[in-house]
Order: structure tokens, then C-alpha cells, then sequence
């Protein structure tokens, strides 16, 4: 488990004084139970932790699970002066469902949460006729992965067409 390697302490903490100390800790990406021994180090070097002795390691136990949702974030690239309003639709790639968001006028980018899987990305225009979509090099809708507690970036909306965009790999 990944965190903080050193904290300064505001100054000296006397024989029965307390300090609150904070540590950000990342946990694992990976579903699993966890646990994360940590000591305490003084100016000299020397380690120390909790109980009579100050011997005891604090400790970190944490059972992360596989998140259902992971945020996308993109940018629309509209060819005019300004945005119109926008349907943004999310295929799977495998099931066929669509999820859509309806995106107010002038909004050029878009964060959604997405559950887990693979999908396509493309907008219709509706008062311009007009499809724009993450796409390959040869045009084609390009998949991406959605994964759980994790962010996908640049799934950018470009390619305006009247015509419909394929599916591509």
C-alpha cells in the first residue's frame, strides 16, 4: 500500500502531548484484503511506534472491492464558432445498450461515470444533423475500456459527419 514516506511534525511533542499526524494512503487497485504496517521515525534516525514500549507498528487494514464505475472524460471538437446543444450516447460494444446524456449548448468537454466495459463514444446534433465520434485513423468508432475507480482520458469527439459512423476495432 502506497503513502506518504515522511510528515514533519509542527515541533517537539512532549511525554504525554498529542499530535495529530495525516498520511494519504492509496489503496491497491486490485480487489483484496490489505493491511499496511507503519512506524514512526525521530530526528536521530531511530524508529518507534505505539504501547508500553513504543514498539508496535500502526497499522492500515482495508478490503477493497472492484469498483462498478470508472469516470470518462473527452472533449467535443464541433466544426463551428460554438457548441450546439448535444445527445451523448455510450454504446457497449458487446451488449448493444446505449447510455445518453444530454449536453447543454456551449459545453466543450463532458465527465460521466460509466460502468465497467468496453464501449464506443459519439453525439448527434440533432437541429444540425450531425454525428461526431471518437474515431480510428480510417473514420471507424474506436472502443475504449471503462475500468472501475479508474479514469479514461481523451475520448475526444471529432469527426462530424450527416452520415453515421461504423463500428470499428
Amino acid at each position: 500500500m502506497d503513502g506518504t514516506t515522511a510528515v514533519r511534525l509542527p515541533g517537539n511533542v512532549a511525554p504525554g502531548q498529542t499530535v495529530d499526524v495525516s498520511v494519504t494512503l492509496t489503496a491497491p487497485a486490485t480487489r483484496g484484503h490489505y493491511v499496511g504496517n507503519w512506524m514512526l521515525r525521530n530526528s536521530t534516525g531511530v524508529l518507534f511506534g505505539f504501547g508500553d514500549n513504543a514498539n508496535k507498528a500502526f497499522y492500515v487494514d482495508i478490503i477493497t472491492e472492484n469498483l462498478p464505475y470508472g469516470e470518462v472524460k473527452g472533449n467535443f471538437y464541433y466544426p463551428s464558432e460554438f457548441n450546439p446543444p448535444l445527445t451523448l450516447y455510450f454504446e457497449n460494444a458487446v451488449t448493444g445498450e446505449i447510455i445518453q446524456f444530454s449536453i447543454p449548448e456551449n459545453a466543450p468537454t463532458y465527465t460521466v461515470l460509466l460502468p465497467n466495459g468496453t464501449f464506443y463514444a459519439y453525439a448527434w446534433a440533432p437541429n444540425y444533423n450531425l454525428q461526431g465520434a471518437y474515431v480510428n485513423d480510417n473514420l471507424t468508432m474506436k472502443p475504449f475500456i471503462v475500468k472501475g475507480g479508474q479514469t479514461t482520458y481523451e475520448i475526444n469527439l471529432t469527426d462530424w459527419s450527416p452520415y453515421p459512423h461504423s463500428r470499428g476495432q
